[in-house]
């Protein structure tokens, strides 16, 4: 029985289309969907302005979320909860998961060319080889 879904949410077209599988999930087994955003500072440099900090861009996070990567959860009926934790990826999935006693991770695939899977490695690949849980990969849109 699946009662709790994690979802890797990160804005792509793989991580949307991750979100959307959970959704369709959780809504088939009646579950508890907790979509969880890994907000790492610096990747958000460029957006800082005089008066902005950190705090602010990670609340801005949080409401790009709710507002629109979570939108298919909405279209299907399916109450969710939406996390920002800070921290690399993989390691943010697994302890929120682990927090949340999840029956399965669902994670997007972003289909990163050979050397960037080589030098940057996949969030999904880190996931499905260090979590005691099943992971669910969603592959990106092909077109």
């Amino acid at each position: 029985m699946i009662e709790r879904i994690v979802v890797g949410a990160e804005g792509s077209p793989g991580g949307r289309r991750a979100i959307e599988w959970a959704a369709e999930l959780a809504r088939g087994h009646g579950a508890r969907l907790i979509i969880v955003h890994a907000f790492q500072p610096l990747d958000h440099l460029p957006e800082l302005t005089p008066g902005a900090d950190f705090a602010t861009l990670e609340e801005r996070a949080l409401v790009d979320i709710r507002e629109d990567w979570c939108r298919p959860c909405a279209d299907a009926e399916v109450p969710f909860e939406a996390i920002v934790r800070e921290g690399e990826p993989a390691r943010v999935l697994l302890d929120v998961a682990e927090a949340e006693a999840a029956d399965v991770i669902v994670v997007g695939s972003r289909r990163l060319g050979s050397v960037k899977r080589l030098v940057l490695g996949s969030t999904s690949s880190k996931v499905v080889h260090e979590s005691t849980r099943p992971v669910l990969v969603v592959p990106a849109p092909t077109a």
